[in-house]
């Protein structure tokens, strides 16, 4: 027998288990011994624990009665039933003569041995029905006889009986179960058998299997019953035990109920009763899990959503949570408010999207974003026609997942992200798509389509702003339009994936089709990435939207570089609009000083130029737009100005250049390198209306604003031709159409 005890409970006594003092069922009754060697008689009671036929009855126990076809086994030998005169309780059996002094009786016949009987699973039992006892079975062993011609199932002197038992859990269903599929028993301890040998392996979980359970009942009450092996178990009062429910989609509830004072016995041919009243089933925080990396809080409500959103907050500090979503999640009509807005707060999660859709997200705050800050990992996520405004006038950063993601010591991890119709409206800080600010943090292969993005000041497709710590942004794509809605910032920066960079990041493998464009104020624009006022690299990389770049710079993959930057392996085609500041199919502007260097290799544009007439200061460039300060070291290479048309119109004091527009004089020829860039053979490139023939000066160092037009390619050649011979890479690059075409894009 095992006792279960629980700490800081005084023991108590091992109770003598007598059937006739069992509150769950009476015991079993003496009978007269009748009968000879070869038919013997075997009685059992009309109502007891176990089975030989188990039915439900009236009672807390389970009506027991033999059965036509029944059979027993004595020492290996078998008897059958004699069906005349059998009753419920009292049957005879015939079979062979046995000689010996000691004999064992084993309960069903059907196994062969001791040994077979002891190795009795009780493992993957299954119930077919609510109620049903189908599945049921009765296992008893009488040992130690000195003879058999009367058998007694029960507790005798000279004998030892053991039978196993069975639990009936009994509650009615909540609501919230759309069925119920499995009910599992966890005590304290690994002391349940599992098999009918008290020897045999044990655990601290027996659960039992339900198919085809009706719960469309207004009543929706549950019977099940589970079958326990012959040993007895005693928990003592005060210890805890777990009973599971588990219904469909994964849906699981572990309810903990504590043994009252009389204490609770399991097996050893009792029928215990447990039941779930209403207390017990009270509505979980989640649809099941336990919060761990194993076993994930499952998210299938909008109630579980807010319950996460408050765990959150209340458990900041503590060790990282995990969540899964398992189903989709409509919150349409929701007034929604995340809990967590504290960049402070070092709290990671984990949130498994699992595939799964939140459709019409909207949210109108200061900060709007689904999580607040967020620091830990998110992914396998889906969106749907989702609205975020940021609705005050201080400084507010927004974006769906998160107005501010990472921080310098918990990083962010963003992963697999789709969102299919996304509206962002901005005020004075940063807003993205996905992240309004990240620090210390990597968003990766992540697809935003539909999305229409209006924004005061710092503003990208992805993420608005990366802030503070190193972060990258890699494998994204994103279409739809940013707009610039008016201000009076000069801090306007604009990216079709990244608005700003703010602290050092990367950028690789990222796609953006999307339209840029805004109003008459100041600001800067980049297919890509706005503006990086820290290192930046941009790698890998494609732009086919437009940019309006009005009174501002603006680059088809960076629009303005405060610092060190390298673009490698990228392209630019879709168009873009001028009237004034520096335009450029790849870079728009160079401010970086003091050998902050910029590193230009292997890119090509087709982008097509369409400054305005009123175009008037500045410089325009089909690679490079140029720059106004002494940059010590320029290297750029392998640059292939593949435009069709260049027309620029009234140019007034403005200088331009296939590929560069305006080379700053203080620009030294010992730090500059320009090779291999190359424009194509039949250029259309009109000035002021009058065809222009690009020049052929390289020496772009010599005094002045000097501007670089580059060197045309052989008659007839494709671009691609043009990249293999310069030596661009095959690793990234395909090489078998007219123009080159990137291998990782998304």
């Amino acid at each position: 027998m095992a006792v279960i005890a629980c700490q800081g409970l005084p023991p108590v006594n091992e109770p003598e288990v007598n059937p006739e003092e069992q509150k769950e069922e009476p015991g079993l009754p003496p009978i007269d011994e009748t009968g000879g060697p070869t038919l013997i008689n075997a009685e059992i009671p009309p109502v007891v624990s176990t089975k030989v036929s188990l039915t439900a009855g009236d009672a807390p126990g389970l009506s027991l009665a033999w059965e036509a076809g029944d059979a027993i086994r004595i020492n290996e030998s078998l008897f059958s039933i004699v069906e005349e005169g059998m009753t419920a309780s009292k049957a005879g059996f015939t079979g062979p003569s046995l000689s010996g002094s000691s004999f064992t009786v084993l309960y069903p016949g059907t196994f062969a041995d001791e040994a077979a009987w002891n190795a009795r699973s009780y493992k993957g039992q299954v119930q077919t029905g609510n109620g049903s006892t189908d599945h049921l079975s009765w296992n008893a062993k009488l040992s130690g006889l000195s003879s058999y011609g009367a058998l007694f199932f029960a507790d005798m002197p000279g004998q030892e009986f053991v039978q196993n038992g069975v639990i009936k859990f009994s509650f009615n269903l909540p609501e919230r179960f759309a069925g119920l599929e499995s009910i599992g028993l966890t005590l304290p301890e690994a002391v349940i058998p599992l098999t009918n040998d008290p020897e045999g392996e044990k655990a601290a979980t027996l659960s039992i299997g339900l198919k085809e359970v009706d719960v469309t009942k207004e009543s929706r009450e549950i019977a099940a019953y589970m079958m326990v092996p012959p040993a007895m178990i005693v928990l003592e009062p005060g210890c805890i035990y777990t009973i599971t429910l588990s219904g469909p989609d994964g849906q699981t509830e572990a309810i903990e109920k504590t043994v009252d004072a009389d204490g609770l016995v399991f097996g050893a041919g009792r029928v215990t009763v447990l039941s779930l009243d209403a207390d017990d089933l009270q509505e979980p925080l989640f649809w099941g899990g336990e919060g761990t990396e194993n076993s994930p809080y499952q998210i299938k409500s909008l109630k579980h959503l807010q319950n996460m959103n408050d765990l959150i907050v209340s458990n900041a500090g503590a060790s990282k949570l995990y969540f899964k979503l398992v189903g989709d999640i409509d919150m349409a009509g929701v007034d929604w408010v995340y809990k967590n807005n504290s960049i402070g707060n070092n709290f990671p999660i984990n949130f498994d999207g699992d595939g799964h859709t939140i459709s019409n997200f909207n949210m109108t705050q200061w900060s709007a974003s689904l999580f607040g800050a967020i620091k830990g990992e998110v992914y396998n996520l889906k969106f749907k026609d989702a609205t975020i405004v940021t609705n005050t006038a201080s400084a507010s950063r927004g974006g769906l997942l998160a107005y501010r993601a990472g921080g310098t010591d918990t990083a962010a991890y963003i992963h697999d992200i789709t969102v299919d119709g996304l509206s962002v409206t901005g005020t004075t800080s940063a807003v993205g798509g996905l992240v309004g600010g990240l620090t210390n943090g990597t968003i990766e292969n992540c697809i935003i389509t539909g999305l229409n993005l209006t924004a005061q000041a710092a503003a990208g497709g992805i993420v608005g702003e990366i802030l503070d710590a190193e972060s990258a942004v890699k494998e994204c794509s994103v279409s739809g339009t940013v707009t610039f809605s008016g201000g009076a910032s000069g801090d306007t920066y604009q990216g079709g994936i990244v608005g700003k960079v703010a602290a050092d990041g990367t950028i690789s493998r990222c796609h953006s089709s999307v339209i840029l464009q805004g109003s008459v104020h100041t600001k800067i624009l980049g297919g890509i990435v706005g503006g990086a006022t820290a290192n930046v690299i941009i790698e890998e990389s494609a732009f086919d939207g437009s940019l309006d770049c009005i009174n501002s710079q603006g680059g088809g993959i960076l629009g303005r570089a405060n610092k060190a930057a390298v673009i490698r392996n990228c392209y630019s085609s879709g168009s873009i609009t001028a009237d004034s500041g520096y335009s450029g199919g790849i870079l728009g502007y160079s401010a970086s000083e003091n050998d902050m260097e910029i590193n230009i290799s292997d890119c090509y544009s087709t982008l097509s130029f369409s400054p305005t007439n009123t175009y008037s200061a500045n410089a325009v460039g089909g690679m490079i737009g140029g720059h106004d300060k002494a940059t010590k070291k320029w290297c750029v290479s392998g640059l292939l100005a593949w435009h069709r048309k260049i027309s620029f119109p009234n140019m007034g004091n403005a200088t331009y250049g296939v590929i560069v527009g305006q080379m700053h004089s203080g620009a030294s020829s010992a730090a500059t390198s320009f090779s291999n860039c190359w424009y194509r053979s039949d250029l259309d490139y009109t000035l002021k209306g009058a065809v222009k023939t690009p020049r052929s000066d390289e020496d772009i160092t010599v005094g002045g604003k000097k501007t670089y037009d580059g060197k045309p390619a052989a008659g007839g050649m494709t671009c691609s031709q043009k990249a293999r011979e310069v030596g661009w890479s095959a690793d990234f690059w395909d090489f078998s159409n007219d123009y080159p075409v990137l291998k990782n894009l998304p």
